[in-house]
């Protein structure tokens, strides 16, 4: 056990995502036991594109219930653009 646990430290691998630049989860409660959650996802326009229609979000600490899977509604494109009049490229 020893011996792998070094092998993992002293061997160390470089990895690049090449679209996931962050995201957040929320929750809102609507009564009883309901729930309404929301992932906000965002990602790098130049890399390689989102192909999956839902994320699963995985649940440890509940008896029945695993994980709940959200499907993805709708796509926004909140790229900065900048004006030619202030000196910024325009896309």
């Amino acid at each position: 056990m020893r011996f792998l646990f070094l092998l993992f430290v002293l061997v160390a691998f470089k990895s690049n995502a090449s679209h996931v630049m962050g995201g957040e989860i929320t929750y809102k409660c609507i009564g009883g036991n309901t729930y309404i959650f929301e992932l906000t996802f965002y990602r790098d326009c130049n890399g390689s594109d989102v192909t999956i229609s839902s994320e699963v979000l995985r649940v440890w600490n509940h008896p029945t219930l695993t994980s709940i899977s959200i499907p993805f509604i709708s796509r926004e494109d909140i790229s900065p653009t900048c004006s030619p009049v202030s000196g910024g490229p325009s896309p």
